[in-house]
């Protein structure tokens, strides 16, 4: 089959849709009416579809919209030739907002536009066209702008007459509106029930139980989203999903409970429709045609202990003697952190409360973005009772002669002049190897490894004090008295903070302790601890545990303690 000779064979023209709908009546089917349009116009032309944007329930003054964000870098990356819209509104209701994206993806990204409805430049680049393009454009602007007006004298004129502005209805109420419902909680108004705000009887069981429970005092955001899911579970009300601390914090604020009405106009810090400003201390309140769930008296009950809790940084039920805070490992993330990996709280376990009485610690590596380890939560009790246990027989393991020991150690570190020369000429090797790091003429893993050797073989010349080893031959050898002197858990925290560095935990056991420096000096660790060839320490654990679980992450001048 030969070709036939100056027929032309160019590629068909690659379109994205884009589709936008703001609020009010439209909806969904607006989405899918723009779309089944350009998807006709574009056939019309011989072109080729590569990709629908969408923006739902987004107004046009604001360019804070995925789907419109995502179209603009995709356009910047050559995905496609052209752009087709129902009208050219749909990409913003500014005029000067319209005239810069328009300007942005036809000059710098060469991307043609093209709309169902009205007039296009690169359809006819006659200076009619043109015109009429711009003039839209204003027209557009004006029509949406004075829409704005109206609506929000509207709203104002609602708000003062106390009626409900919004259109999904809080939680413990239901809506009756004169038109169509198409939202959730929502009903058609009758003779008897007329349009406004009513209570949902059951719901709003649930939303003066959650103010008369924070009220008390003895609650937080957390807890008490935890009684009202286990209280919804009871009444029989279904649930979406278990009630969220953000949603009591939102919840708490809503004066609309208390038979309140609010009015909030939407201001951007900026002419282009970005940075919405935020609604606090902003929002408008006035007394409300409908019936009120809980008391104004309540309502100030709570928001005192509100000002108490963000006063105290923490809720007076959820303080626990913690005496661990912070020294908790995960042994199965430590062993797999990545390498060169910058997070000092990498594999870290954090406390969690639940039902206001069980303790646990939790490792947080999903909630930080981390693969999941596979580490359970453990009883804080369980964890806390073995690192106080061994702590108390911590002293064992002292030297008899610790006078002697000391005495060794200092003149181990009595050459300062040497050791600081050293140092020096270690920093330089440092400084090197950086630079060729830097360049590429060494690869990543060799240069970690040499990094990571030269830093320990700094931290192991610093000098050392004499004092700060005999403070901590004193705590260990008094850890006992000093621990039953101790009345708060503030106290029991700095306490052992003094000794440990590190707490490791696999299961509901801890494997391994990591000494502070000072201390670890003059503990005999010669049964407890072996080297690592990559210049860190590990454990001997016992078979079913992994021995990896305390290497190279544990420090290498901190020995190990054999739990």
């Amino acid at each position: 089959m030969t070709e036939k000779t100056g027929q032309s064979s160019a590629p068909p023209v690659r379109f994205a849709i884009y589709c936008r709908y703001s609020i009010g009546a439209q909806n969904d089917v607006s989405l899918d009416s723009q779309e089944t349009m350009c998807r006709q116009d574009i056939i019309k032309r011989g072109g080729v579809i590569v990709k629908v944007y969408k923006d739902a329930a987004q107004v046009g003054w604001s360019l804070e919209r995925d789907g419109f964000n995502q179209l603009r870098k995709d356009a910047q990356r050559g995905h496609f030739d052209a752009v087709m819209m129902w009208k050219f509104d749909r990409l913003a209701r500014d005029h000067t907002q319209v005239t810069m994206i328009k300007a942005l993806l036809r000059h710098e990204y060469g991307v043609r536009l093209y709309c169902v409805e009205g007039f296009s430049e690169d359809d006819d680049n006659s200076p009619y066209a043109v015109m009429m393009e711009q003039m839209l454009a204003v027209f557009a602007a004006f029509y949406s702008k004075n829409l704005s007006t109206e609506v929000k004298r509207a709203h104002r004129h609602r708000h003062m007459n106390g009626k409900f502005n919004g259109g999904k209805p809080p939680f413990g109420y239901f809506l009756a509106t004169e038109k169509t419902p198409t939202r959730a909680n929502c009903v058609k108004a009758t003779p008897d029930l007329p349009v406004g705000l009513h209570i949902d009887p059951i719901p709003a069981q649930l939303v003066k139980e959650a103010f008369t429970l924070y009220a008390s005092g003895d609650y937080s955001y957390r807890t008490v989203a935890a009684a009202l899911t286990e209280r919804a579970a009871e009444v029989g009300l279904e649930l979406d999903k278990p009630v969220q601390p953000s949603m009591i914090r939102e919840l708490l604020q809503n004066k609309i409970y208390c038979g309140y009405v609010s009015y909030l106009e939407t201001v951007y810090q900026n002419g282009f429709g970005q940075n919405r400003e935020r609604a606090r201390k902003k929002r408008q309140w006035t007394k409300g045609i409908h019936e009120a769930i809980i008391s104004d008296a309540l309502f100030e009950a709570a928001q005192r202990i509100r000002e108490a809790h963000a006063h105290e940084r923490k809720n007076p039920r959820t303080v626990y003697p913690s005496w661990l805070s912070g020294l908790v490992y995960c042994a199965r993330c430590l062993a797999n952190k990545p390498l060169g990996l910058d997070d000092p709280s990498y594999g870290k376990m954090y406390t969690r409360v639940l039902r206001q009485r069980l303790w646990y610690y939790e490792c947080n590596a999903r909630k930080r973005g981390y693969e999941p380890c596979g580490q359970l939560m453990v009883r804080q009790e369980k964890i806390d009772t073995q690192v106080v246990d061994l702590l108390h027989s911590l002293h064992e393991r002292l030297p008899d002669d610790v006078a002697e020991r000391i005495d060794s150690i200092m003149r181990q570190h009595a050459e300062h002049t040497a050791v600081s020369k050293r140092i020096d000429e270690i920093m330089d090797t440092i400084q090197r190897i950086d630079i060729s790091w830097e360049n590429g003429f060494m690869d990543e893993a060799t240069y970690l490894q040499k990094r990571r050797q030269l830093q320990t073989d700094i931290e192991m010349m610093r000098p050392i004090e004499h004092d700060q080893l005999l403070d901590s031959a004193n705590l260990l050898k008094d850890f006992d008295i000093l621990w039953s002197r101790c009345d708060t858990a503030l106290e029991k925290h700095a306490l052992i903070k003094q000794l440990i560095e590190k707490i490791i935990v696999m299961d509901d056991e801890v494997i391994a302790v990591v000494l502070r420096g000072d201390t670890a000096m003059l503990v005999t660790s010669d049964t407890a601890v072996s080297h690592c060839e990559d210049g860190g320490t590990r454990t001997h654990t016992s078979r079913r545990h992994d021995p990896k679980s305390c290497a190279s992450a544990n420090s290498a001048t901190s020995p190990v303690i054999r739990i």
